[in-house]
């Protein structure tokens, strides 16, 4: 930590701490051209009540507070101020989280409310004269009404306005313009259905979910900071199955988790107006793999289509075809075309050229898709789903050996004498090794550890192999629409002999996997010969 402080070692209180009062809320970004019609649809329900709104966030220099997940906020509203502090969410897009408010007369902390919070154990740190300076600052126009459906209230808030940070040359900014539906009582699904019921009609806005709070947002602005890239890692879907699952549960718990890292790098994508070319690359590969990964699940946990809609598997192929297409040219341009100039193929000024026009036209339509209702119908879908019920199916333990079996002796069949295969059935295995993979990985904690990494490893090099001869060969295809000219000739010879020379190193690490001892069979112990004396 800088100027050497701990906040780890920072005395913790003594006092019990209560039950904290809970902030249930829905955030969806909206895009300007849909304001006014949001604001048609929401005038159903009264003209709404507006009000400025200007909020200081305050912090220590070394971020103390917001390091240790807390937001402390000083609110002007009317001629009256409001301190809250909100401690750090839980639940992605529907966010839950404790929140504390204390009436001010004026713009000054007031420490002796913090006690019984996240933040009491910094409370000797933040008594020291000038440790709290504001950070930044949002200002916006809030407009807000009070809906009732039924058994359930909440409040939607329409905020316009921009978060603030720095002084006069060195200030930035950043537009707000989000809606935000908080629950004052009922199911808090219903703010997942209400988003969805405005998004409806013909033309209506797009509500697209939003897992960042304005205090998130404002202070990466003041350390100059863009939204990092979410891991789409096996580790992050393992942490999130509850314990002992059934399929069913462990199908909802991976569904919740690809849907939280999808949203947060499609947010990453779409907030940087022109982001540097790697950076775009992996928020869409790690989408990308969010995706296949909530698809692979779906595959192995509910293979006969009963408890995931159909519909809502047709609306990832499409959104993952869009990061496909997006993802492909990255390899191709960056990896793919440069490997095949290290190889001896002369550089083709006007195949990359072509290609990057590509690469443009590909995500324009990636990120006007990301940005629009079909998108955030399908985000908003996919949570309302993994809040149903989940049916009465087996233990995700007990049916998980079976499957990955299956999926096993697919890959294998299909990879049968494999250096005689065409390009189409190459690619098939290719993605039957992927499905095997992530399926593998997902159940790693019920397999033992020694065998499950030794498995996960050989199909980790089998998948870099398959990787490698698909990217020469959609190279090829791609190439291949450009004219018949001597540039694509010579490219396409070269990647028509990387595919030749891989050949034999794919068959041999198929052979290898084949042999090797599977972690999900259970293995009989082989009982020791007895003795003649114990026979007698």
């Amino acid at each position: 930590m800088p100027s050497g402080i701990d906040a780890r070692r920072m005395p913790r209180s003594s006092a019990p701490t209560a039950a904290p009062p809970l902030e249930i809320e829905l955030k969806l970004a909206v895009r300007p051209q849909d304001l006014e019609r949001l604001r048609r649809v929401l005038s159903a329900w009264g003209p709404g009540r507006r009000q400025r709104l200007r909020t200081d966030y305050v912090d220590t220099p070394e971020r103390v507070l917001a390091r240790h997940g807390v937001a402390l906020r000083l609110r002007r509203i009317g001629r009256g101020w409001v301190q809250t502090l909100k401690a750090r969410g839980s639940g992605g897009a529907l966010t839950v989280r404790g929140e504390w408010e204390t009436p001010l007369t004026g713009p000054t902390v007031k420490l002796g409310c913090l006690k019984g919070t996240p933040a009491a154990p910094l409370l000797p740190l933040l008594a020291r004269a000038g440790a709290l300076r504001p950070v930044f600052r949002t200002e916006f126009e809030r407009t807000t009404w009070d809906i009732v459906l039924d058994a359930v209230q909440f409040e939607a808030a329409l905020d316009l306005g921009a978060v603030r940070a720095g002084r006069g040359r060195a200030a930035v900014t950043a537009p707000l313009c989000e809606l935000e539906l908080e629950l004052r009582g009922g199911d808090p699904a219903a703010l997942i259905d209400f988003a969805l019921d405005l998004m409806a009609p013909r033309g209506a806005p797009a509500l697209r979910p939003l897992l960042d709070s304005k205090a998130t947002r404002g202070d990466r602005l003041a350390r100059g900071e863009t939204a990092a890239v979410t891991k789409a890692g096996a580790s992050g879907f393992r942490a999130a199955l509850p314990r002992n699952p059934t399929t069913a549960e462990a199908l909802r718990a991976v569904v919740a988790h690809g849907t939280h890292v999808m949203l947060a790098n499609v947010d990453g994508l779409l907030q940087l107006d022109r982001p540097p070319r790697g950076v775009q690359a992996e928020f869409v590969h790690q989408a990308r793999v969010a995706l296949r990964r909530m698809r692979s699940a779906a595959r192995l946990l509910d293979r006969r289509g009963r408890d995931l809609p159909e519909a809502l598997r047709e609306e990832m192929r499409w959104f993952a075809g869009l990061c496909g297409a997006a993802r492909d040219l990255d390899v191709l341009l960056d990896e793919t075309l440069p490997a095949l100039e290290r190889d001896g193929t002369p550089r083709m000024a006007a195949v990359e050229r072509t290609m990057r026009v590509r690469h443009a036209r590909a995500y324009r339509a990636l990120r006007a898709a990301a940005a629009g209702v079909r998108f955030a119908r399908l985000a908003l879908r996919l949570l309302r789903w993994t809040r149903t019920p989940a049916p009465k199916t087996p233990a995700f333990a007990a049916r998980a050996p079976r499957r990955l079996e299956r999926l096993r002796k697919r890959l294998l069949d299909s990879a049968a004498f494999f250096t005689a295969l065409e390009a189409p059935q190459r690619h098939a295995v290719r993605i039957r090794a992927k499905r095997l993979r992530y399926a593998l990985e997902l159940a790693a904690d019920t397999m033992p550890v020694a065998a499950t990494t030794a498995w996960t490893r050989r199909l980790e090099a089998l998948q870099d192999l398959l990787g490698a001869t698909n990217d020469a060969e959609v190279a090829q295809q791609t190439v291949a629409q450009l004219g018949d000219t001597a540039a694509v000739r010579s490219l396409r010879a070269a990647a028509r002999n990387f595919v030749r020379g891989s050949l034999m190193p794919t068959e041999r690490a198929l052979l290898q996997l084949a042999r090797a001892p599977e972690p999900w069979r259970r293995r009989r112990a082989r009982r020791a010969p007895r003795s003649p004396a114990a026979k007698a």
